[in-house]
């Protein structure tokens, strides 16, 4: 490694201005991309907001006639009753705990 650098110094390899590595230069291309992806990023977050504010942009469509029933009745009405069901069998069990025998005896 000393005797490639030492050539290198002196000038006996050669290499080529293309295949030089100049870590300033990559540095100053890599924060130019990132800042003009993050600016890019703003602008567009920026007009989405604009595009909200201004209802251009709707959540969702509206539908024209009946609404669409999103819960069923009957299933609602069950799972209601399997909880009180269950309440009052806790209720039950609170209020009148079973004994149980001992099994040693």
């Amino acid at each position: 490694m000393i005797k490639f650098l030492s050539k290198l110094k002196n000038g006996s390899i050669n290499i080529k201005s293309s295949q030089s590595i100049n870590p300033h230069k990559h540095w100053m291309m890599l924060l130019s991309v990132f800042f003009i992806l993050v600016s890019l990023l703003i602008v567009s977050s920026l007009y989405l907001l604009y595009q909200v504010r201004n209802e251009k942009i709707s959540p969702t469509k509206a539908t024209s006639g009946d609404k669409a029933v999103l819960l069923k009745e009957n299933l609602l009405k069950s799972l209601t009753g399997s909880f009180e069901n269950k309440e009052k069998n806790t209720t039950e069990l609170i209020n009148n705990p079973q004994a149980y025998p001992d099994p040693s005896l």
